[in-house]
């Protein structure tokens, strides 16, 4: 019986075939090293886990690499607060997350290679991706160039990876709430029963369930937004575009909408929000001033 997995760049189910047979690499990118563990790091811990072990049980050899980011800003903070070195940092934090795998009968990786010690590597990489055009760089950061990409991949990435949130909701009139909310999953061709769990999930995590077969003009305007985030956030995107997301609100269902936002951004969910509201950006972590096109002021809070 052959092994199908999901393949994020094409958003399809496909069959695994192996480049050699009866041996399998496999790469999972491992954690930043500033803090402990929490359960999103057991969660992705364990299904990768149970994949290894499952090959290993099919008979297959199993490489597997999983790396540690032990450099980053957030560590460099840490660091400084607890006026240690940001390597002793690191190390601690790494000793750490062993000992919390171990308890979860996690079996260790074949390799566990650091940052720190293929920076070289990384750099020559870095330089590679800009000469070829694949990414540039914009005051020292290096960016993906995703206008390369192909039509397909775009269309790929946008729908599997980035939610949208507008000040006009944007819903389809004719579709209820939850077919609304369904929609995404449609796309991106999830299994009914797989789309029945994520959209009543979301519709409850938004307080909507209770109109889930009302039709958007049968909604209030603070309902209907939740709509709108409930059908950005039902594929767990990792950024969130939302356009003015409280323009059409009172000040009570701003504030809740705000509220949502916040949270889905406290759990790791990137937003980038336009707004002419100076409360809903004094939310944000780093925000922004453009005047006819152009950036007047830029402010970043340094976030541990």
């Amino acid at each position: 019986m052959p092994i199908k997995l999901y393949d994020t760049l094409t958003a399809k189910t496909v069959e695994f075939v192996p480049q050699k047979e009866k041996e399998i690499k496999m790469y999972v990118c491992g954690v930043t090293v500033y803090d402990e563990c929490h359960l999103g790091h057991a969660r992705a811990a364990i299904c990768f886990d149970v994949i290894r072990k499952y090959f290993e049980y099919s008979g297959y050899d199993v490489k597997m690499v999983v790396n540690f980011t032990d450099v980053d800003d957030k560590i460099i903070n840490r660091a400084k607060l607890e006026k240690k070195d940001a390597l002793e940092i690191s190390s601690k934090y790494i000793d750490k997350y062993f000992i919390d795998m171990d308890r979860l009968h996690i079996k260790r990786a074949t390799h566990y290679p650091k940052a720190t010690e293929h920076i070289s590597h990384i750099i020559e990489f870095v330089k590679a991706l800009i000469e070829k055009g694949a990414a540039y760089v914009v005051e020292g950061d290096v960016y993906f160039e995703v206008s390369k990409f192909k039509e397909r991949q775009r269309t790929n990435l946008r729908k599997g990876n980035i939610g949208f949130v507008f000040q006009s909701f944007n819903l389809i009139d004719e579709l209820t709430v939850y077919e609304n909310v369904e929609l995404p999953l449609l796309y991106l061709k999830v299994s009914p029963s797989e789309r029945r769990r994520k959209v009543s999930e979301v519709l409850e995590r938004m307080k909507i369930t209770h109109r889930k077969k009302h039709f958007p003009q049968q909604l209030s305007g603070g309902q209907q937004q939740r709509v709108a985030i409930s059908r950005a956030v039902v594929t767990k995107p990792m950024l969130i575009l939302a356009d003015e997301p409280t323009g059409n609100l009172d000040s009570t269902n701003g504030e809740e909408v705000m509220n949502l936002l916040t949270e889905l951004n406290n759990e790791g969910t990137t937003i980038v929000m336009v707004t002419h509201s100076p409360s809903d950006a004094d939310k944000a972590h780093r925000i922004i001033q453009l005047f006819d096109g152009h950036i007047v002021t830029e402010n970043i809070r340094q976030i541990l």
